[in-house]
């Protein structure tokens, strides 16, 4: 009997739709492995092509070709991304959407612009059948030694339809085969949906024998855990105490269903409610070590007592624990002031596991460390680092900030939101590139905290860094016995002042002396002048950031001043010297300066640089009238 083509296909749909809703009922039970959803939607897209396909042999029309091949491409590709996922690797739906809006495009030109049958089938079943091939030889490779999980004959159907969808370009034209390769088709796609259904079923049996496994190791390992916690306790020297929050757990819960959201609000609001809460608190029973540190002779002499170990501010430790709990934190831990029975003042550190689960709540472990004397000395210690006159910072071994004084606190001011323990030394440093509170960062911020990270790997160095407000300190780094680095800052503010005034002075002193020197000298006028510019611009400290100048000396034209001439000039361009050589009062900056007798100052080329050209550089520059007995005798200008 011969097999037509649209009985193929018909076929291949029923079949394919039959599975598909395998797959989508075992997407539904508890442990579905990943990748399900994949090969459902390349099974769907399998479907909707078996039918567009009856479409195309119903009507030739271009628009079911392409909307075929689309499908058949994309399928391919789905179905090889859940084989990935299946298998452990990560697969990206981005990557998926790219790879097939290409095939897409594809398939739309080769079908409704540019028509042609091998154009358009042996790319997109090349692209098909290669994806195929290599997940059947990624199962292949995954099959477990010795196990028989499916994997093997999985990868074989993968592949086996791949080289199917390789062969589909040369043997569809072939009228005569046409009904059998889409019988081959449909029987590949048949046992590879069945294999999948096979490997997913025993993925799933797997893992709930492994579960259950677990569940029996679990159980046995809780009841082993529980005797040896309940030695544990019982000997322990750190002081434990059980507690029951089981009662706390369920208030909290009605609270946050009558819409409580801020818990820390509504209890600093509500004393009553936090008394209700402390009285749901009960201590199931205690450790000897507890019985030893709030000096009770039994249990149920601390017991009776319990609210009289409570010291100073332990409403507010109350409050964070509960706190704690609602916001789900994993540990709780706290310094709480305590009494002892005799009323002595204990410092502690209290600190337990916040359970995952609500029966977890029945029983909760609760440690407590007598810390008075570690505070008693680090309020030594914090004492002594205050009465020191530098800055003083510690930080840890692993370059993590632990202390400071208040000098230190004050010298970073910028950072007083991150300045916190446990801040990473380089978090600081980038910190402070990142706003601008170190000038000599500025502009160069990745190369500044490289040096700086390299200089702080070599501690016994001194350096000096200036702040953003002008302070300058000297900075020191010493290492410690246990790895931690620490650092002492002085502000050396007055004496780069004073440095920088001594500078200048003497720059000033050493000009003003060849001054001096080249007034005494048998040089014509303007030789002088010109000597006298460029001695000033190279002596001068402050002179020196941008060393150009010139004098103009005013010459009478009509019987008036009103002319400036450019006799001296060092580093002027030269096309500004043929423009200045002769300046009329008033114009430009030098000619103001020479008509209303008063410094002219600008910081940058703007419309009243009148005198100009194209491509000037950007600057400033002081023009400074020379006046004797009221009268100008020229222009300095810098």
């Amino acid at each position: 009997m011969e097999l037509s083509l649209p009985t193929a296909v018909i076929s291949a749909f029923i079949g394919s739709s039959v599975l598909l809703m395998a797959l989508i009922y075992v997407s539904t039970t508890p442990g579905a492995p990943k990748g399900l959803s994949w090969w459902i939607a390349g099974m769907a897209m399998s479907c909707i092509r078996f039918a567009t396909v009856y479409w195309v042999l119903a009507t030739r029309l271009p628009a079911a070709i392409f909307v075929a091949e689309s499908l058949q491409v994309m399928s391919a590709i789905a179905l090889a991304a859940g084989g990935l996922e299946f298998l452990g690797r990560r697969v990206s739906k981005v990557h998926f959407a790219a790879v097939s809006a290409v095939a897409v495009a594809w398939a739309a030109y080769t079908t409704l612009v540019y028509p042609d049958f091998l154009l358009r089938a042996i790319p997109l079943y090349f692209t098909s059948g290669v994806l195929l091939i290599l997940v059947g030889v990624a199962f292949l490779r995954a099959q477990p030694a010795g196990q028989r999980s499916g994997y093997a004959l999985t990868g074989i159907l993968f592949m086996a339809w791949g080289l199917h969808k390789l062969d589909f370009p040369f043997l569809r034209p072939v009228q005569w085969f046409a009904p059998y390769g889409f019988l081959i088709a449909m029987v590949l796609l048949m046992a590879l949906a069945i294999s999948l259904l096979v490997i997913v079923q025993r993925r799933m049996l797997h893992v709930t024998e492994n579960e259950i496994r677990e569940r029996q190791e679990a159980e046995a390992a809780l009841s082993a855990s529980e005797k040896r916690f309940q030695r544990l306790f019982e000997n322990s020297e750190v002081s434990l105490r059980n507690e029951d929050f089981s009662q706390v757990y369920n208030a909290l819960k009605k609270l946050r269903q009558e819409g409580v959201e801020d818990l820390r609000a509504y209890l600093m609001e509500n004393e009553q409610a936090v008394g209700e809460l402390i009285g749901k608190v009960k201590v199931l029973n205690v450790n000897k070590a507890t019985l030893d540190l709030f000096g009770a002779e039994d249990e149920r002499a601390l017991l009776e007592n319990i609210q009289s170990s409570f010291g100073p501010g332990a409403r507010d430790v109350f409050i964070d624990e509960l706190c704690a709990i609602w916001d789900g934190q994993a540990v709780f831990r706290s310094e709480a002031a305590l009494r002892t029975l005799d009323g002595e003042n204990l410092d502690a550190t209290i600190s337990f596991q916040i359970p995952e689960t609500e029966q977890g709540f029945s029983s909760i472990p609760v440690s407590i460390i007598d810390i008075t004397e570690r505070t008693r000395a680090h309020n030594l210690l914090r004492d002594a680092i205050e009465s020191l006159g530098e800055g003083f910072s510690l930080w840890d071994k692993d370059d993590r900030f632990v202390l400071c004084n208040e000098k230190y606190w004050c010298s970073m001011a910028g950072l007083e939101d991150i300045l916190k323990p446990g801040l990473p030394f380089d978090e600081m440093i980038r910190a402070l590139a990142d706003r601008k509170l170190r000038p000599q960062a500025l502009g160069r911020e990745d190369e500044w905290i490289k040096e700086r990270l390299e200089m702080r790997g070599k501690p016994g160095t001194s350096f000096e860094i200036q702040t953003v407000d002008g302070t300058w300190i000297e900075v020191h780094e010493f290492g410690t016995s246990d790895g931690g680095i620490v650092t002492v800052r002085n502000d050396i503010t007055d004496r780069k002042l004073a440095e920088s005034k001594a500078q200048r002075k003497a720059g000033e002193e050493l000009a003003l002396g060849n001054l001096l020197r080249l007034s005494i000298g048998n040089s014509a006028i303007i030789d002088y002048l010109q000597d006298s510019i460029e001695t000033l611009l190279n002596s001068v400290p402050w002179l020196n950031l941008l060393p150009s100048g010139g004098i103009f000396l005013a010459e009478t034209v009509d019987g008036e001043k009103n002319i400036l001439r450019l006799v001296a000039h060092h580093n002027f361009d030269a096309r500004l010297v043929d423009l200045c050589a002769r300046v009329p009062n008033g114009k430009c900056h030098c000619g103001k300066a020479a008509l209303t007798r008063q410094v002219q100052y600008s910081s940058c080329v703007n419309s009243a640089h009148e005198i100009s050209y194209e491509g000037i550089e950007q600057h400033g520059h002081y023009n400074v009238p020379i006046l004797h007995d009221g009268a100008v005798l020229g222009v300095i200008v810098f």
